[in-house]
């Protein structure tokens, strides 16, 4: 079961299979996708499906009756003492391709087939300033048509880093606020396509959607945001995040041969205060009439984010308010402003001290 099966679900219930079969299964895989029990298939199911690969050892957020639920059948052969029980392995399979169990190492003596070593480092490199907020993009190695699925479990150093971010930026509203770690309840309520965990040190994504997406080699495919939890050594960091994954296409077709690419993470000198940066990040640079700002305050006060153009005049004030401590981000939508170099002007209040952090962004929208 993975994040193909819950794709392809997704499109059986949410589009006209009549008007397109495609990815229309026969009654015996639906029923392996019913994982509630009920009469029905629906949300409910995805939902299901969705906890199941997120949090696969925590049986509060997995299926009714614990981790994998059976549908054993008793069979008896007329004329003899022979009776024989058929074990089914498991709920969720949705497109019976029984090759990929997330307890298989622990049940079934078998090897997870997602590829190892999915998270490749390139010789690009970005730069992080000591104890502040920081994104790590990973990018696709070569061209897919139609990405609707993404499933990653990664380990990362969980004592001195925390996961509090993730975005998949090709997928529409990039200010919407995930939330790491939902309950079943949530996880049901929202029924999103993004669905990211953080338990142990193992990260856990799985993106679903019948909203398909053309990507190119290079594009970005999701974005972490980690915080620090403890002072880190400048230098370079090349301990996360590390692990499988598999991408497929709307029909459940995956490519072997693509993984995910990183940047090397280099850390600036510590500054003398634990909370001196805003850890501010914007993307993307250039921008096309819209940007995303994020930044993280240490504790309550009052944010101002101005905007100039290259003259220094300001051109608009994005942001004017108490905020409470914790990551932000909000979305500068200036339609028709004419090509150029921008600065965004972040500064923040608290107690009567302030601090300020400057970003130069370029806008292409009208080249």
């Amino acid at each position: 079961m993975d994040a193909i099966d819950v794709t392809l679900l997704k499109y059986n219930l949410g589009v006209d299979t009549l008007s397109d079969p495609s990815r229309c299964f026969s009654y015996k895989y639906k029923k392996a996708a019913n994982v509630d029990n009920a009469m029905t298939l629906n949300a409910i199911d995805i939902s299901r499906l969705k906890a199941k690969i997120g949090s696969p050892y925590l049986t509060g957020k997995n299926f009714p009756k614990g981790n994998w639920v059976a549908l054993d059948t008793l069979v008896s052969i007329a004329g003899s003492d022979l009776i024989v029980t058929l074990k089914n392995i498991c709920y969720g399979d949705y497109n019976a391709s029984s090759t990929r169990y997330r307890d298989s190492v622990s049940n079934w003596a078998g090897v997870k087939s997602l590829p190892g070593h999915f998270i490749v480092t390139s010789d690009e490199s970005i730069v992080i300033p000591a104890n502040s907020y920081f994104e790590i993009p990973l990018r696709i190695s070569k061209k897919m048509s139609d990405f609707s699925a993404l499933q990653l479990e990664l380990n990362y150093p969980d004592a001195e880093y925390e996961l509090v971010s993730a975005n998949i930026p090709g997928a529409g509203d990039k200010s919407t606020q995930l939330k790491i770690n939902p309950s079943l309840d949530e996880i049901i309520a929202d029924n999103t396509d993004l669905l990211v965990t953080d338990e142990d040190g193992v990260i856990r994504v799985l993106y679903a959607t019948t909203q398909a997406f053309d990507v190119s080699a290079g594009d970005e495919i999701i974005r972490l945001g980690f915080r620090p939890r403890k002072q880190a050594d400048a230098g370079y960091h090349d301990m996360f995040p590390e692990g499988t994954g598999l991408i497929a296409n709307q029909y459940g077709e995956e490519d072997d041969d693509v993984f995910l690419v990183m940047p090397k993470i280099f850390i600036q000198d510590s500054p003398s205060r634990p909370d001196y940066g805003l850890g501010v990040t914007a993307y993307p640079n250039p921008f096309n009439d819209e940007v995303v700002l994020k930044y993280d305050l240490p504790g309550d006060g009052t944010v101002l984010i101005n905007v100039y153009n290259l003259l220094g005049e300001k051109i608009a004030e994005a942001v004017h308010e108490d905020q409470a401590g914790g990551r932000h981000s909000v979305v500068f939508s200036q339609r028709h402003l004419p090509s150029g170099l921008y600065t965004f002007k972040i500064e923040y209040t608290i107690s009567g001290k302030s601090k300020c952090e400057v970003l130069k962004m370029v806008d292409i929208s009208n080249d």
